[in-house]
């Protein structure tokens, strides 16, 4: 995992959204991929991705909620 420590240092916004991403933290990816607004179509896509698995996850939260309270 040396390369996770090298790409750490990396500033940019699309870098540490890749990080974030490949790290699975979903809500830090999501939070840096506001910041760019240009890019890549395969980024452009994971920013996407990262949109719908967080909109998922929201989803199924709510429905658990939604089952507790019965």
């Amino acid at each position: 995992m040396e390369w996770v420590a090298t790409f750490s240092g990396l500033r940019n916004p699309g870098d540490s959204f890749l990080l974030a991403y490949i790290e699975g933290d979903w809500e830090r990816a999501q939070n840096l991929s506001y910041q760019i607004k240009s890019g890549t179509p395969e980024l452009l896509a994971l920013k996407a991705e990262v949109d719908r698995k967080l909109a998922e996850a929201h989803e199924f939260d709510d429905l658990l909620n939604f089952f507790r309270k019965k």
